[in-house]
């Protein structure tokens, strides 16, 4: 079998060998480089320093929550915009989970929220950015673009909203230090939450 195909393989040609040797090794090296670049999820670590001044204050046991159900922290939902302001409350989690049946990693925002203030209409703002490059800077509708369950137009000053966003991880990523920061506004301007990721890989 081996001679046969020893045999073949020397009788196409030497161009054609060059090119077939060429074709296996990028075939090899991608599928190396893939196995390389795949996010494992112990290798992604919870980091804090683009944001200060937190709020110990919390509508509920989110770090205990994380801990429990044994996810990976990797930022807060908070319910005032200003990361020095010490009247913010921790109303919410982004954290990592991993499902061991499909090998992916999922992230959750979830968040018990009640709003400061009136949602007639407003804007999202979210932003990312990879070791200081920005990835992603844009703004939307809340009304007409953004799509969370439990969020609706218009919303009044009082009423509480549960979230629970769960999204695939990117199964390759490369390494490094990831940002990410979205928040919403309304028609006045005034800040009705906010979550700020921070993790490395």
């Amino acid at each position: 079998m081996f001679t046969l195909m020893k045999s073949r393989f020397f009788g196409i040609g030497y161009k054609k060998r060059v090119c077939m040797c060429v074709f296996l090794g990028l075939v090899c090296l991608v599928l190396i480089a893939k196995e390389y670049l795949r996010v494992d999820f112990s290798d992604i670590q919870s980091v804090h320093r683009a944001f200060s001044g937190k709020s110990s204050r919390s509508n509920f046991d989110w770090d205990g929550w994380v801990e429990r159900n044994r996810y990976r922290s990797i930022g807060d939902v908070y319910d005032i915009c200003d990361s020095k302001s010490n009247d913010r409350v921790k109303v919410g989690k982004a954290i990592l989970s991993y499902n061991p049946e499909n090998r992916r990693i999922y992230a959750t925002i979830a968040a018990n929220i009640t709003l400061a203030d009136d949602l007639v209409r407003g804007t999202a703002n979210i932003y990312a950015s990879y070791r200081g490059r920005v990835l992603f800077n844009e703004t939307f509708d809340v009304c007409r673009d953004l799509h969370v369950k439990g969020l609706k137009c218009p919303m009044r000053k009082g009423d509480k909203i549960s979230v629970h966003e769960k999204k695939k991880f990117p199964s390759h990523i490369p390494s490094g230090y990831f940002l990410a920061v979205g928040h919403i506004r309304n028609q006045n301007n005034k800040c009705l939450g906010i979550v700020e990721a921070e993790f490395k890989i």
